[in-house]
């Protein structure tokens, strides 16, 4: 084992007898506004809920993916869909490139590697936690902005070969840390775990049966989440899969892929009633320049209102007329915190 193994290995026992420092929680400082303007709290109207959509990419590269990949996060928005993409074997997503410029003020990409990557409605506010825990095949992440609890994200992909137990086991001990420190949120996963369908039950869920995490696994007997050609032959597999904590929804849907892809896309439909509204702040920008640009002008109304009778009314008007035209304006929008 070299050092850096021996080192990753060490912590994560650490983690998993909870003596490690599992990594701070990147949330954004609360903005107390100043002089110059201020934040404004509302909801933003989420009755649909938030849609999960986890899917391995293997080959999004290509020029061809990425256009169907855009229009596909076109046509999520058009509809007025709040979707999280939870993504498997990304290869050069991070760098966001993938996204052509019209959706870039739609949708952001946060990326911990070539291996996972989260693609999410900009409506949402999404924040890294346990940094330490991250690497490049574990992405944790939690939604900060929902009106209930909140939305922690743990994207993985367990990669085949030699060291499959391994990196296996290492999920399971990222997965206890997150749902131990996070006792009273709402917790999806997703992940390509390369684990067949009539094991997963004993090589991964029983571990967390004092947690009640809920499988959500297309029951057909012959669903299949990929499909590749090998040796001449067609080879079916039940390898991705979605794991919720602390979520009351069901209703998986296995659907073809969004791109070239030998792999499925999963959907899951969170509702309404477990997050709420996704809570919006405005960062407002007061324009003091206009009323002290404009002072005689002001100043030759308020003289002409105080000379004559019915001062009251005329004063009332002329405050709303300011307000109209020097009131705060909307500058830029920012999602808050509201936990």
């Amino acid at each position: 084992m070299t050092k850096k193994g021996a080192c990753s290995f060490y912590f994560l026992k650490e983690a998993e007898s909870g003596d490690a420092k599992i990594g701070n929680d990147n949330r954004e400082k609360k903005n107390k506004g100043n002089r110059a303007g201020g934040l404004d709290a509302r909801p933003v109207k989420n009755r649909g809920g938030i849609h999960v959509i986890g899917h391995n990419w293997t080959t999004l590269c290509s020029k061809e993916n990425k256009d169907l990949f855009n229009i596909y996060l076109n046509e999520l928005y058009n509809q007025d869909k709040i979707a999280i993409l939870m993504l498997n074997e990304v290869g050069k997503i991070y760098n966001g490139n993938i996204l052509d410029k019209p959706l870039r003020d739609k949708y952001a990409i946060m990326g911990s590697g070539t291996r996972t990557s989260l693609v999410y409605d900009r409506r949402l506010k999404v924040n890294m936690i346990m940094d330490k825990m991250n690497d490049t095949h574990n992405q944790i992440a939690v939604v900060t902005n929902t009106d209930k609890k909140r939305l922690i994200l743990y994207n993985v992909y367990v990669a085949p070969g030699d060291t499959h137990g391994a990196s296996l086991d290492a999920a399971k001990i990222r997965l206890r840390a997150i749902l131990d420190r996070y006792k009273d949120a709402k917790v999806v996963v997703y992940g390509d775990f390369n684990i067949k369908r009539d094991k997963i039950k004993k090589d991964f869920l029983d571990y967390f049966n004092d947690k009640k995490l809920l499988s959500h696994v297309d029951t057909i007997a012959n669903s299949f989440t990929r499909c590749r050609k090998v040796s001449g032959s067609v080879q079916y597999s039940y390898l991705d899969y979605i794991f919720t904590y602390g979520i009351n929804c069901s209703g998986l849907k296995v659907c073809k892929p969004i791109e070239k892809s030998d792999h499925m896309t999963l959907k899951l439909d969170i509702p309404y009633s477990e997050l709420g509204d996704i809570i919006e702040k405005r960062n407002l920008n007061f324009d003091f320049n206009g009323p002290k640009n404009d002072a005689l002008v002001i100043s030759k109304k308020l003289i002409d209102i105080f000379s004559r009778s019915g001062k009251a009314c005329e004063l009332i008007a002329l405050n709303a007329e300011m307000r109209k035209k020097y009131g705060p304006r909307c500058k830029k929008v920012k999602y808050a915190i509201r936990f």
